[in-house]
């Protein structure tokens, strides 16, 4: 994306491959995969990366407009205009999944819960699911949509971002750059009180053991505060790049060989996989130590995948040409979709039987079996349910001087539970 603009079209693509990272973990865990010895399951347990990406690009795209604002001394985002277009970006598209999977499947929870279940449409069940706090109910965890726990993440950092955007604003700094230093400074004091805030769960004993999959105290929002602020960093220097015209060797580097964050964050992806003593199974617990690694990782990761998608020509490199094709950016238009049905059409495929062997190779068989089928649904709830809702975005529209700022509409993190 030109870094004179302030729309950034390749975040879709890297949505999309967000998206795909989740469906294939979720189908080694579902569908009983990671019980083969291949040299593919380190790999795959680890591509819990989507959840990272998906946090990145949500703190990416909500925070711009706030940091464009402040660095530019103009009028905020209007808070009536912010709350509606993020209620009409995650309501809709999710309720009616999460309706149409229980109707589906059920509403007692999946078949590989070991403990109860809240029921979709029970009392508790209502409250927890379609009031997006299923992540702080334990017996909601792993019922209605299991991936959704993220979303209770994300509807806490939307409440987040305008207050965080009103304190710094109360900072009187005349000059851009005292405003640019400014928002750095207090991103990383953000992120170091993140880290901290871990530290003392884990040293307290308050959990009693340290899982990779989520749990209410390591995954609520101050848990992952320190990667959200990671990429409200990346919005903050974007605006500074975008209004200063910059030319360092870093971003020429960038702009000319965007593959190469890719390649580090491929070698990363390796470390993670397979150096820290993972044996790919992706219930494993951790020690105090691989569990910041990994967390810290997993960030670095993601944001390095992201940086081409951010500075650069959209048509310069390889990587760039990859994430501009079409049928990756379909994928990211519709990944909302992917990210809310394709556990079902999993589970749904469990309960018939399916082994994959029909295809002969057991991960080649899910992955043909789930990919299309899950795209498809997708598609379907983005034309039916998700674009209609946005059309409604008009009813509170963006009244401030500035009509170039209109405010990021992303998908929301949508990361899986792996």
């Amino acid at each position: 994306m030109d870094t004179r603009a302030d729309r950034f079209p390749l975040f879709d693509s890297v949505r999309g491959i967000a998206a795909m990272c989740v469906l294939v973990a979720h189908i080694g865990f579902f569908g009983n995969l990671f019980e083969l010895d291949t040299v593919f399951k380190p790999y795959t347990a680890r591509l819990e990366i989507g959840v990272a990406m998906f946090f990145l690009i949500s703190a990416f795209l909500i925070y711009r407009p706030f940091a464009a604002g402040h660095l530019r001394e103009q009028d905020p985002l209007r808070l009536a205009t912010y709350g509606w277009r993020r209620l009409l970006r995650v309501l809709p598209g999710y309720w009616v999944a999460l309706t149409v999977v229980a109707l589906w499947l059920g509403s007692d929870g999946y078949i590989f819960s070991l403990t109860p279940i809240t029921p979709t449409f029970s009392a508790e069940g209502v409250v927890a699911y379609y009031g997006l706090t299923q992540l702080y109910f334990e017996e909601a965890r792993a019922g209605g949509l299991p991936q959704a726990w993220t979303l209770s993440v994300e509807a806490s950092f939307y409440a987040f971002v305008p207050l965080w955007a009103w304190g710094l604003r109360r900072i009187h700094i005349a000059k851009p750059s005292g405003r640019f230093l400014t928002e750095l400074a207090a991103l990383a004091a953000l992120a170091a009180a993140s880290l901290v805030y871990k530290l003392a769960i884990v040293e307290s004993g308050a959990v009693d053991e340290i899982a990779t999959t989520p749990t209410a105290l390591l995954s609520s929002l101050p848990a992952y505060l320190d990667t959200l602020a990671l990429g409200m960093a990346l919005a903050v220097v974007s605006v500074r790049v975008q209004d200063l015209e910059l030319r360092t060797r870093t971003l020429d580097a960038l702009e000319r060989w965007p593959a190469i964050p890719w390649i580090a964050a491929g070698v990363l992806f390796w470390f993670l996989s397979t150096q820290l003593g993972f044996t790919g199974e992706p219930t494993e617990t951790m020690s105090s130590g691989t569990f910041f690694v990994r967390h810290l990782l997993l960030a670095a990761i993601a944001a390095l995948v992201l940086l081409p998608a951010i500075f650069g020509d959209a048509r310069r490199g390889h990587v760039r040409r990859l994430l501009g094709s079409k049928p990756l950016l379909f994928v990211g238009l519709v990944s909302y979709g992917i990210y809310g049905y394709h556990l079902a059409v999993i589970i749904q495929l469990v309960r018939w039987g399916f082994d994959g062997e029909a295809f002969g190779y057991p991960w080649l068989g899910w992955v043909l079996a789930t990919v299309p089928a899950s795209i498809v649904i997708a598609a379907v709830s983005y034309y039916v349910v998700e674009r209609p809702a946005l059309l409604l975005k008009r009813l509170v529209p963006d009244r401030r001087a500035d009509p170039d700022q209109p405010g990021a509409v992303s998908a929301p993190s949508a990361p899986p539970t792996v």
